[in-house]
């Protein structure tokens, strides 16, 4: 008898614990994860004639220097649908009233990111948002699931960083007026920074090509301390306007990041121009 109360002990117990199990599983389904959580949301409108609704992100919000945007196209008729079969272009305005100017921008991919089923481009915003001055991001979009063309224009607020991730000057070697802007590294750390600048010249108030085949100088300082550091590679251009090399910042703080601009034979463009980067 003592052996038959142990052994229906066992089998309930065998049985609470399966079933607690089983429950478990069916009742605390996965979270979904959202895939633009780590995105900040600009702003969203409708595509006009593409049956579509244009949100756009960007990895913060939109300063003067360069910017990764995302656009996420969806089915007007359907929001939740996302549509993926498509192609978007961008031409961001500025309206200053009496005059009007885009600036330099990468069109997106014409295929989605993996993660945000999305389209990747940038745009390099050339001044801020000002009481006499704002932005309009018009986006194209080519809705090929219905093939319809459509415009979604959104106004956006573009601000200029304590630190600018922009300088602009007038080239000594030819007149050209050209605009550089820092990249990354956007997290600074001690040790060797993969560094990153894009290069582009104002052609007209709607034309902002990419330069490449120009030659960098970079002496990167620490102006409280009184020194530099050892082991800088230059920036080598690698085309589209992207010029890349590598920066070491022994210690945190304040660095003030020296650049010299030649052509490929030597002469001089610009010299003692600098970004600021301060970080802890």
């Amino acid at each position: 008898m003592k052996n038959f109360k142990y052994i229906t002990f066992l089998l309930f117990a065998i049985a609470a614990f399966t079933l607690g199990s089983c429950k478990k599983e069916t009742t605390d389904p996965p979270t979904p994860v959202d895939p633009f959580e780590n995105l900040t949301y600009i702003g969203e409108t409708q595509a006009v004639g593409a049956g579509a609704i244009a949100k756009i992100y960007a990895e913060e919000a939109l300063f003067v220097g360069y910017n990764r945007i995302y656009v996420a196209l969806y089915d007007s008729a359907n929001p939740q649908t996302q549509l993926t079969d498509g192609h978007v272009t961008f031409n961001p305005m500025m309206d200053m009233g009496m005059m009007q100017h885009s600036c330099p921008f990468e069109d997106p991919s014409t295929t989605v990111e993996p993660n945000t089923k999305a389209f990747k481009g940038s745009i390099v915003f050339i001044m801020p948002t000002t009481p006499t001055g704002s932005w309009t991001l018009n986006v194209n979009v080519h809705n090929h699931a219905i093939n319809k063309m459509g415009v979604a224009s959104l106004a956006i607020n573009v601000v200029e960083k304590a630190e600018p991730k922009l300088i602009s000057f007038v080239s000594d070697f030819d007149s050209k007026k050209l605009f550089v802007t820092l990249i990354e590294p956007t997290e600074p750390k001690v040790g060797i920074n993969d560094i990153t600048f894009g290069i582009y010249e104002k052609q007209s108030m709607m034309s902002f090509p990419a330069v490449d085949g120009y030659m960098m100088e970079m002496e990167p300082e620490m102006p409280s301390m009184g020194h530099g550091s050892p082991n800088n590679v230059n920036p080598v251009s690698k085309g589209n306007g992207m010029y890349t090399g590598a920066v070491n910042f022994t210690m945190t703080g304040y660095w003030k990041i020296n650049l010299d601009f030649k052509t490929s034979s030597g002469d001089t463009i610009k010299l003692d121009q600098f970004f600021d980067v301060t970080f802890q």
